[in-house]
């Protein structure tokens, strides 16, 4: 085999399983398909660096269309599953004529909508909802084989004793975490991208809009509205409108101050000014909080005591086990010491990251902090999210991040017998 050719099948393998494993909900009524595309390339290329983040949204939303699924007016009408994931992400909007624009509706307002009889229920089969995903059974069963090739041909290098590349042994450590993922999205519909428009009943009063019309959330404008410079200069304003939010939000609610600043307030002044220093934070904020609710649906609280159990096991075991996968080349030839410094110390971090944030976890899940004073309350709030949000969160994902540089620079040499093949293994068809 060439370099070529172990170049070309781990980024195969990487990006069958990131682009298959993650399920993105349904996007706004109206977007810019070319924006939705974007989007699904920035989901595949940051599950390399933070792939917990993905496993972490994958195992709230099972349990989340689970508890869906379960609930009274769903449950009568047979729904399973797939049809608590369809209304999760968004499956279900409501047609506002009077204001040319549609609502994505969760399940709450869906039942409320229904249970007033303003909406007839919306009857889909299973069948129905799977029809409206863009993942077939050819798609799923290629992606299965080469992650199995893959799988296998690492396997009978280390059984014949041959070397197997750094970038081989990320691409493994990786796939674990994208199956994890993957097997709480399996029910999830796939890529689907236009939801399923609802009308109120003819005879229903006029339903009115709760829905935060501030000018720091306006996330998207009609395509009708749209001139061709505005479709263009849409994700900059999207994520412009959305950060200069999250820093006013930043400042009324967390630091304590009011905007615009009151006459005489020195700190208020100077926390404005300093808005240029807190852009990319606020930037950042923005995509996990403000845009999330166009992205991801899912609710972090309200799961049982045993579904959080089974959250803090899977956030646990399979970054855990991804985190070993690296530490297994830990006495391998690397093209300098520095390079194998940084390998194992790495390693050892994306294996320990996870028992914190899962400790992290647990603690805030488990324990009940209500009985405690507010400020100690709202202190261990405040810690928890520091630690288990920011630091370690970012900690993990520089990690590795370096770790898939160095997956790449350790091509430049390695032993001689890393260029062998095992022959059985390539009569397994494979890209």
């Amino acid at each position: 085999r060439t370099l070529l050719h172990i170049c070309s099948r781990c980024l195969a393998t990487i990006v069958a399983c990131a682009w298959t494993a993650v399920h993105p909900d349904i996007p706004p009524y109206g977007e810019d398909p070319w924006w939705q595309t974007f989007r699904r390339i920035g989901f595949t290329v940051s599950a390399l660096i933070a792939s917990d983040i993905y496993l972490l949204i994958a195992a709230f939303q099972y349990f989340n269309a689970r508890k869906i699924a379960q609930m009274d007016v769903f449950k009568e009408h047979s729904w399973d599953i797939t049809h608590g994931f369809f209304v999760l992400m968004g499956g279900f909007a409501l047609c506002k004529p009077s204001e040319r624009d549609t609502m994505q509706l969760d399940a709450a307002e869906l039942c409320s909508l229904i249970g007033s009889r303003k909406l007839d229920f919306p009857h889909i089969s299973e069948q129905g909802v799977h029809d409206r995903s863009k993942a077939d059974w050819v798609s799923k069963t290629a992606a299965s084989i080469q992650i199995f090739w893959f799988t296998l041909q690492v396997f009978a290098r280390l059984v014949n004793r041959l070397p197997v590349t750094k970038l081989e042994v990320f691409t493994v450590g990786f796939t674990v975490m994208a199956n994890a993922a993957y097997a709480f999205w399996l029910k999830k519909p796939f890529c689907v991208g236009v939801p399923n428009i609802l009308h109120e009943r003819p005879d229903a009063p006029r339903i009115p809009s709760d829905v935060p019309t501030s000018q720091y959330y306006h996330h998207y404008v009609s395509i009708e509205n749209r001139g061709h410079v505005h479709s263009l200069l849409h994700p900059v304003a999207l994520l412009w409108n959305a950060s200069w939010g999250s820093y006013i939000e930043f400042l009324e609610e967390d630091v304590g101050i009011q905007y615009p600043p009151p006459n005489g307030r020195l700190l208020s002044t100077v926390c404005v000014i300093l808005y240029p220093f807190f852009c990319f934070f606020a930037a950042a904020v923005a995509i996990f909080t403000q845009l999330r609710r166009n992205i991801w649906h899912f609710q972090p609280v309200g799961a049982s005591s045993q579904d959080r159990l089974v959250i803090v096991t899977c956030l646990l075991v399979a970054p855990t086990i991804s985190g070993l996968i690296h530490c297994a080349a830990w006495s391998s030839q690397f093209p300098t010491f520095i390079e194998q410094s940084l390998w194992r110390v790495l390693s050892l971090v994306i294996t320990c990251c996870p028992l914190l944030e899962a400790s992290t976890f647990a603690i805030v899940a488990i324990f009940d902090f209500s009985s405690l004073p507010k400020i100690v309350e709202d202190a261990l709030e405040q810690l928890s999210l520091i630690i288990f949000g920011i630091i370690i969160l970012i900690l993990y994902a520089v990690s590795r991040l370096i770790l898939l540089v160095l997956a790449f620079t350790t091509l430049r040499a390695f032993p001689r017998d890393a260029y062998k093949a095992v022959s059985w293994v390539e009569l397994i068809p494979h890209v």
